[in-house]
């Protein structure tokens, strides 16, 4: 019951608008957050406040999904997600490609730094355009949906 408490105390709602993690996540949806503090996992989706983004300023959040992490090495090859030189699946795309086409690139995270994705890879600006993102510019963690009803609860 103290991890409730404490969670509600600390989260905060963002209405999602644009396409970018679309099957996940759609304009309208309501998530709620829960400021950072925890360890960020591969697969969670995060807010972030990513000063790198060109026509974004202090007040914009971005909600991305975290694919990679400090000392790991994220590949794009033939049309395959490849972290640390083996394939990563990404059930929460839902049939959607991980690249298109054959985009390719290779990025190795330093210490402190995190590879940041939507699930709607055509649809969205993130680690690929603008490079890894440092830890400290996220907000906090998205721990549920909770509008609309019909889709309240947990995400992938």
């Amino acid at each position: 019951m103290l991890r409730l408490k404490c969670f509600l105390w600390s989260g905060r709602l963002y209405r999602v608008t644009g396409s970018s993690m679309e099957p996940t996540l759609f304009t309208g949806d309501v998530v709620l957050v829960a400021k950072t503090g925890c360890d960020l996992d591969r697969g969670r989706l995060v807010i972030v406040r990513w000063p790198t983004v060109q026509g974004t300023d202090s007040t914009t959040a971005l909600i991305k999904r975290v694919v990679g992490l400090s000392g790991d090495v994220i590949e794009f090859d033939e049309g395959s997600l490849q972290i640390n030189g083996k394939y990563y699946p990404e059930p929460y795309l839902s049939g959607l490609p991980q690249v298109l086409g054959v985009e390719s690139g290779r990025w190795e995270l330093r210490e402190g730094e995190m590879f940041l994705l939507g699930d709607n890879r055509a649809h969205s600006d993130d680690s690929r355009a603008y490079g890894p993102a440092p830890a400290e510019t996220v907000e906090g963690t998205v721990e549920a949906r909770v509008w609309p009803p019909s889709r309240w609860g947990g995400l992938p």
